[in-house]
């Protein structure tokens, strides 16, 4: 029989043995029931009547008949006709097929007792060991490798490299099964002994994965070359060795060597793609950016090359040319990177309406960009002031996945909207956890303490913050201001802010506090030097205008005690009905 003709038999007909075979679906091997489509099934003696049937039609047929299912990936229905073939000829291309898809499909006892039907009588010595034979031996050591007998299966491997070298898909699985079990000095051996007999592009391939393993890149590189030797038509080796020069941070040698190649693999668009992205991590965004825009330009609109010349303008914080090509990979595939990338652009170029558009189409189905789609929409909406949109994103996302960010971001926006209460208690569980403190968190939580006049947690809160960052200035400053206001530790507030002050000493909030320290303790004239100074620094505050007006009337300076305290009230004051009754009857207390 002729085992190389191909099948040529209609699916109609196929299908009509199909049906015919389905009547009586012979058990799966084991005993055990499965329902996975490409699992084999054996014919077993409780199916006579379809064997003997399928045993009536000539062999060219159920050869074909399986070649046929197999094409179509019935690999079920071929094992079936196979097994029938296999009952019918003792040839070797159908117990060969048949014991492949046994493998295959997880069957190793019934392809190793195929295999030995063609290798009886036979001995890998033999010097007539036909390709059919040889082929069988390897197919055999994989079965055994299967039932993880690695002994018998190794030996059989060894056995196959030393009386048939030249056997290269032996010696190379056999280098494999090595190297999986970290036995890299042999593997090595097994190697080198198919060079020695053999040099072969597969097998230095090999000999550099295995150099790399353990961490010897000169050699690595040595086989590379080797292997470019070989085949030089092949960019493989020259890639791999570029990677290697990348993973050792040899950026410049990797350069060098695609620069050097490049012009003999002009079609090669992976190695092209490779210069680029080192131009790029090298800073050299207009080499980069070339080479990717040709390969655009070239590939007809690729949106995976849209895509990087995305990325690489949003990292330089060109948004507009990001958005640009963003926008055309959006048009291609609304991907949810493609979505996102496109948006966070928008949110830069601060077109927040059709940001928060975009960042809506991905926020539904959990994803590794999930909580930052979120956290980023959030912050949106608080800026366009759907406060009430905003907190349940913030909600939502807590509820799925608590986060510094999320308990941060929360914080702000219930300072925004003042509503303090609220804030300290949806912050009460974050504010105890290591997991989601922050120094954000705790600063918005003293600022809701201190409008709602509870010092002795204010203070608590504080110096919790402090304990997390003890050069934290606007805590530090915050701190000693909320001494001052009480009137307390006024010695210790005066250290506080001083070391704000040593901090950031242009801060014209943290003089304003220093000069309000002095005029709590009655030393009015610095008071007014320190106020003056942070006047200069900050000139439209109404709180600091309302403490110089304070300062002056001390000092028994009327008339510019009522200018600042007008100047208070043109700042646009909280309080102003407060600075109106100063201006009419003056500081009856201080």
């Amino acid at each position: 029989m002729n085992y190389s003709k191909k099948a040529t038999f209609t699916l109609a007909i196929i299908t009509a043995i199909s049906f015919n075979a389905c009547q009586h679906t012979p058990p799966q091997m084991g005993g055990q029931e499965d329902k996975s489509s490409t699992k084999a099934s054996i014919p077993s003696d409780a199916h006579t009547a379809d064997t003997h049937s399928l045993q009536e039609m000539p062999t060219d047929f159920l050869w074909l008949a399986a070649q046929d299912a197999i094409a179509h990936q019935k690999i079920d229905l071929a094992i079936y006709f196979l097994t029938a073939l296999t009952q019918k000829t003792a040839d070797h291309p159908p117990q060969l097929a048949l014991s492949e898809l046994l493998i295959q499909t997880r069957h190793p006892a019934d392809a190793i007792a195929h295999l030995d039907k063609i290798l009886a009588d036979q001995t890998i010595a033999s010097d007539t060991s036909t390709p059919e034979q040889l082929n069988a031996y390897l197919m055999k050591s994989r079965a055994l490798f299967m039932q993880e007998n690695f002994i018998q299966g190794l030996q059989l491997l060894s056995d196959i490299n030393t009386f048939h070298p030249e056997m290269l898909s032996a010696r190379l699985l056999h280098a494999r099964i090595l190297i999986n079990q970290k036995r890299y000095n042999e593997a090595l051996e097994v190697i080198n002994q198919g060079i020695s007999h053999e040099d072969h592009f597969a097998l230095r391939n090999l000999q550099s994965d295995l150099y790399l393993q353990i961490n010897r890149s000169d050699k690595a590189i040595e086989s590379l070359q080797a292997m470019q030797a070989l085949v030089p038509e092949d960019e493989t080796a020259i890639i791999k060795q570029a990677g290697i020069y990348i993973h050792q941070q040899q950026q410049r040698l990797a350069e060098k060597l695609l620069v050097a190649a490049i012009p003999a693999y002009q079609a090669n668009t992976g190695m092209r793609e490779l210069l680029a992205s080192i131009y790029v991590e090298r800073g050299n965004i207009d080499e980069g950016i070339a080479i990717y825009q040709s390969l655009l330009q070239e590939s007809g609109e690729d949106v995976s090359y849209l895509g990087t010349l995305g990325i690489i303008y949003f990292s330089q914080q060109n948004y507009q040319q990001a958005a640009n090509y963003f926008d055309r990979a959006y048009a291609e595939n609304p991907d949810e990177k493609n979505t996102f990338y496109l948006a966070a652009s928008l949110e830069a170029l601060e077109k927040n309406s059709e940001a928060i558009a975009l960042f809506k189409q991905i926020t539904k189905t959990p994803t590794p960009m999930h909580q930052e789609i979120m956290l980023r929409l959030a912050r949106l909406e608080m800026i366009e002031k759907s406060y009430l949109d905003a907190e349940q994103h913030l909600q939502m996302l807590i509820q799925e996945q608590p986060s510094k960010l999320a308990y941060s971001l929360l914080s702000n926006l219930y300072l925004i909207t003042q509503d303090y209460q609220k804030l300290l208690d949806e912050t009460d569980i974050a504010a105890e956890s290591e997991n989601w403190v922050t120094t954000t968190l705790l600063f918005n939580r003293s600022v809701a303490y201190e409008s709602l006049k509870q010092y002795r947690y204010l203070e608590d809160s504080l110096k919790a913050l402090l304990e997390m960052d003890a050069n934290h200035p606007e805590a530090l400053n915050f701190l000693g201001y909320s001494y001052v206001e009480q009137g307390i530790k006024l010695d210790e507030a005066k250290a506080l802010i001083e070391r704000a002050l040593a901090i950031t000493p242009d801060n014209g909030y943290y003089i304003d506090s220093l000069a309000w320290l002095y005029f709590k303790q009655g030393h009015y004239q610095e008071a007014l030097a320190t106020q003056t100074q942070a006047i200069a620094i900050l000139t439209d505050d109404p709180v600091m205008f309302e403490h110089l007006g304070d300062i002056y009337w001390m000092l028994n300076d009327h008339p510019h005690a009522i200018e600042a305290w007008n100047n208070a009230l043109n700042a646009k004051h909280s309080d102003p009905a407060m600075i109106q009754n100063k201006i009419a009857h003056g500081l009856t207390t201080h």
